[in-house]
């Protein structure tokens, strides 16, 4: 019987890996604005098995995921596969910055979304409401999207404000205001 040669793995590129690193953060980012946007009374159930377990799996998910990157950056270090190496430094870089990205950037806030396809109904509901004289703030509607266990936190609503006042004469006087789009503006308040 003729001898064969071992099998070697080729020192290729691992794209997959980078892949699942920005899918992993997309995901992540995805959860956190879910729930950012999702009331408490509806679907009150599907609610609280995603707040509470959907939490748990995707850390769990994550730190297994960050795991064997960790494990597979240790073993080509040793079998001196660099350009696997780097592929797993960039999948482990693209977590962060994705993540990040994802979070940061208005286009991916359901929020913003939100306020774009209803932007005619809510400025008609805004100068219905809009006193003649005093406050040019009118609060358009609000959500309790509160996390967790009840009783274990504070309460988070949400409420979206149009506002004809100037925006950096708004920002000073009300810090809990952030932009959403045009005049419209989101205010945090935790209880």
């Amino acid at each position: 019987m003729p001898e064969t040669a071992p099998v070697q793995c080729a020192d290729a590129w691992n794209f997959r890996r980078i892949l699942q690193a920005v899918v992993l953060s997309a995901i992540c980012a995805f959860y956190s604005h879910t729930l950012d946007f999702w009331a408490v009374g509806t679907a009150s159930g599907l609610r609280g098995i995603f707040d509470l377990l959907g939490g748990l799996l995707l850390i769990l998910t994550t730190i297994g995921f960050l795991l064997v990157m960790l494990i597979s950056t240790i073993v080509c270090v040793f079998r001196l596969r660099f350009r696997r190496l780097a592929s797993n430094v960039l999948a482990f870089l693209c977590i962060p910055v994705c993540l990040t990205t994802l979070m940061l950037v208005p286009l991916f806030d359901p929020w913003f979304w939100y306020v774009v396809v209803n932007q005619s109904a809510f400025e008609a509901e805004a100068a219905a409401k809009t006193p003649k004289e005093g406050s040019k703030i009118v609060i358009i509607t609000g959500r309790d999207i509160s996390t967790g266990l009840a009783g274990a936190g504070d309460n988070h609503f949400v409420q979206i404000v149009y506002s004809g006042a100037d925006p950096n004469t708004l920002k000073s006087s009300d810090p809990l205001l952030s932009h959403i789009y045009g005049k419209f503006y989101r205010q945090d308040e935790h209880w």
